[in-house]
């Protein structure tokens, strides 16, 4: 993936439910975006499974966040990505994402990690 410069990447690693972590890594990038920062969203790990579509969270009592994932649009956000051995590893494919994300190997990820400007892991 080629991301020009400056741009912050925000990669989340943790499952949709069952912690703050995946919420506050959706704030904070719409925050960064909708002040015009440019940024990356980058899933990687069990964090690929907000990517899936067809999410159910009402019997956790919990707000289903992959629907927040489409408002990405109306903030700008087009550089999504996702590292593609999590995605195989999971069984998550293009036919089953909520929003279209570039499946990466894990050494593309890394070099967007060390070119981007500021890195936040949740």
């Amino acid at each position: 993936m080629n991301v020009e410069a400056p741009f912050w990447l925000f990669l989340c690693r943790q499952p949709p439910y069952g912690s703050a972590w995946a919420g506050a890594c959706m704030e904070f990038l719409m925050t960064a975006a909708a002040f015009d920062r440019r940024v990356v969203l980058a899933f990687a790990g069990d964090g690929v499974h907000h990517l899936r579509a067809g999410q159910d969270a009402t019997g956790l009592g919990l707000k289903d966040l992959s629907r927040a994932l489409p408002a990405l649009e109306l903030y700008e956000v087009k550089d999504v990505v996702a590292e593609a051995a999590a995605l195989r590893a999971r069984g998550i494919g293009e036919d089953n994402m909520v929003i279209p994300a570039q499946a990466v190997e894990t050494n593309a990820l890394a070099e967007l990690m060390r070119r981007a400007d500021q890195v936040f892991v949740f």
